[in-house]
C-alpha cells in the first residue's frame, strides 16, 4: 500500500494511532507499506508531528524521498528510497533493481555531491 506523510496535497498528518493501525493491516494482509516521505520535512503545524509507517513496521516499510521538496532543490530528480531490513525487503531489492538496472541513468556530479 501507498502513503504519503504528510499527505499530498492537504498536508494533513495522520495520527500515530492511524499509522500504528495501517501498520497492523499490512501484517495481518502480507503487505508491503510505501511510505512517501518527500514532504515529511514540510510539516508546520508541529502539534501532531508527522510519524512514519517506518516506526511501526520497520520490515514492511519502503520510504521514499527525493531533493525537490524540503531542500527546494526543483528539477534536481534524484529520490531514494530505504528499503527494510527484512526478507520482503530483500526480495523487493532483487526486483528493483532488475528493473531500475534498465531505466537509470546517472544523475549529474553537483546533484550526486548534494544527494550525498
Amino acid at each position: 500500500m501507498v502513503v504519503t506523510v504528510p499527505d499530498n496535497p492537504t498536508g494533513a498528518v495522520a495520527s500515530a494511532a492511524t499509522v500504528r493501525r495501517l501498520a497492523e493491516a499490512a501484517r495481518e494482509l502480507d503487505l508491503v507499506i510505501v511510505s512517501d516521505e518527500i514532504y515529511c520535512d514540510l510539516v508546520y503545524d508541529t502539534s501532531e508531528p508527522a510519524v512514519s509507517p517506518a516506526l511501526q513496521a520497520p520490515e514492511l516499510t519502503v520510504v521514499t524521498t527525493g531533493l525537490t521538496k524540503n531542500l527546494a532543490l526543483g528539477g534536481w530528480r534524484t529520490g531514494a528510497a530505504r528499503l527494510p531490513d527484512s526478507e520482503p525487503g530483500r526480495a523487493l531489492h532483487t526486483r528493483l533493481v532488475a528493473v531500475a538496472s534498465q531505466i537509470w541513468s546517472s544523475p549529474p556530479a553537483p546533484v550526486q555531491t548534494a544527494a550525498a
